[in-house]
């Protein structure tokens, strides 16, 4: 049984690919989508490994990022 609040894993991710695939000049908004590798360090019987994502994030003009 894994207890509430125990570290499993560490993970360090490398971006691979960044690109903006839209801008609205009228909301100011740029939409970006990004991929990423990852190195996955397992912590006791959490196995080690290595994954890859991708993403898309809004970004507002005032700095806000929202990434799903």
């Amino acid at each position: 049984m894994i207890s509430i609040g125990r570290k499993l894993f560490e993970e360090v991710d490398k971006p691979t690919e960044s690109k903006i695939i839209s801008e609205d000049v009228i909301t100011k908004t740029v939409e970006r989508e990004s991929r990423w590798t990852a190195e996955i360090k397992g912590i006791n019987s959490f196995p080690n490994g290595k994954a890859s994502s991708s993403g898309v994030s809004l970004i507002y003009s005032n700095g806000i990022t929202i990434s799903n």
